[in-house]
């Protein structure tokens, strides 16, 4: 009895914490239908006919939360969600804190490929940015290389 009251409390212990951290897929869908969360979405052909334009780089979908407009309430519960994001399926790429605003890059690779970004940022404006694609190690580099000058 004494070992099934344990495993039971070990359990009960996991579940709360593992419910507890956010995840990306949840902190997207706990944030997107609130009011005043202007969306942007930008896939598909609008993709393509950028690239006539400029180097998508293996983008295929940008999707873009701004909370800005939000309440003082809802960015306060945005700003706990971001400090308590874990997803196994991501690496940590940058996290800075600073000033009272936190910036996280979030990378999901497979073979050796970006397939999913996420930007999250808090502060005044904060926002919650969801790229998806086949992005390549080098681009990311390429990109970062050429803004840091």
């Amino acid at each position: 009895m004494t070992k099934k009251t344990i495993c039971l409390c070990v359990l009960l212990i996991a579940f709360n914490t593992a419910y507890g951290q956010m995840n990306v897929e949840r902190l997207f869908r706990d944030f997107s239908e609130l009011k005043d969360v202007s969306t942007v979405n930008v896939s598909g052909m609008s993709i393509k006919f950028a690239g006539m334009f400029t180097e998508t780089m293996g983008v295929e979908s940008i999707d873009v939360r701004d909370l800005g407009r939000c309440d003082t309430e809802i960015k306060e519960r945005f700003v706990q969600a971001v400090a308590s994001l874990k997803d196994v399926a991501f690496e940590p790429f940058i996290n800075i804190s600073e000033n009272g605003k936190r910036t996280k890059v979030l990378m999901r690779i497979e073979d050796d490929v970006i397939r999913e970004m996420i930007v999250v940022s808090t502060g005044d404006s904060p926002a919650l940015v969801r790229i998806k694609g086949k992005i390549s190690k080098s681009d990311i580099e390429k990109l970062a290389g050429e803004h840091s000058r």
